[in-house]
């Protein structure tokens, strides 16, 4: 007769404790896996996001820009600013003072700074960089620009920011070493945008815009604060004041070819390096174009 093995009553519990354990970890990262395959193509994200903004084809932008810089006397430096923009593409920052006149301008790929009627530099200012969310009403246009931009925009994945389910276009979370736009799941908002100058080998280190206190005019969204990071530090702060819808520009207001015939260029041995293209640089201009002497 065959003997009875007798089972200890807490060893089968725990053994069908660890059966059921162990299929719920299984079901868990099947569940994982399903839900990073399925997260929206980058491009996709997109379309929602400038859906949302419904972007006007004009617009300007009087805003404060404040520079902090241990180098000032007071920490930092206040400054009226202009912005405007026109679809697609067209970017026009000025600022003007008692004693000084900035103009900056982005037209496609062309770009042009004119300090007090002189041309300056012909290349573009990394720090104004946070503009390029603004500039475009269609997702192939802005796809095409952040593309230009280093941007992998078909590359997605789920992150978190602030407590919030973000989707990272351009990497996969959490790898922050390369361009990339953090856009809010539910509100498709964009958050972050993270842009790494050319050659970062050279020392250039990555640059980052955080847009925040999102606000309606007429039916479109446009952040009242933007904050410009390089490293954990605050560089910028950019406070919007008011915003006007698709106000009425002069015909050249974005020509560059107009403004390089109106303003002249320095000797090429004068002329200054690119304003903006270094941040070290950038503070020195605005401490030589805004400072007292």
């Amino acid at each position: 007769m065959p003997a009875i093995i007798r089972q200890n009553p807490r060893g089968l519990i725990l053994k069908r404790a660890i059966r059921v354990l162990s299929a719920l970890v299984f079901i868990s990262g099947a569940m994982t896996g399903a839900s990073d395959a399925y997260v929206l193509d980058g491009r996709h994200v997109l379309e929602l996001m400038l859906d949302h903004l419904n972007l006007p084809k004009q617009m300007r932008v009087e805003q404060t820009l404040t520079v902090f810089d241990g180098r000032f006397e007071s920490g930092q430096l206040a400054i009226e600013q202009t912005v405007c923009y026109k679809t697609p593409g067209n970017f026009r920052s000025e600022i003007k003072t008692e004693d000084r006149h900035r103009i900056y301008l982005a037209a496609g790929d062309e770009t042009l700074t004119i300090v007090d009627g002189k041309i300056v530099s012909r290349a573009s200012e990394a720090l104004c960089h946070y503009k390029d969310l603004f500039c475009y009403r269609h997702r192939q246009s802005l796809a095409d620009h952040l593309r230009y931009l280093g941007m992998h925009v078909s590359v997605s994945s789920y992150g978190r920011w602030k407590e919030k389910v973000v989707y990272v276009i351009g990497a996969r979370y959490p790898n922050a070493s390369m361009p990339q736009l953090w856009v809010e799941k539910g509100s498709f908002l964009p958050m972050r945008w993270i842009y790494q100058p050319e050659a970062p080998d050279a020392g250039r280190d990555k640059i980052e815009f955080r847009y925040k206190d999102w606000q309606q005019t007429g039916d479109s969204w446009y952040p009242r604060v933007i904050e410009i990071y390089k490293g954990e530090g605050v560089m910028r702060r950019i406070d919007v004041t008011g915003i006007r819808i698709n106000p009425e520009f002069l015909s050249d207001f974005f020509n560059i070819d107009h403004l390089k015939a109106v303003y002249a260029a320095p000797a090429p041995e004068s002329e200054q390096p690119a304003a903006g293209d270094d941040i070290d640089r950038q503070i020195e201009n605005f401490r030589k174009i805004f400072e007292p002497e």
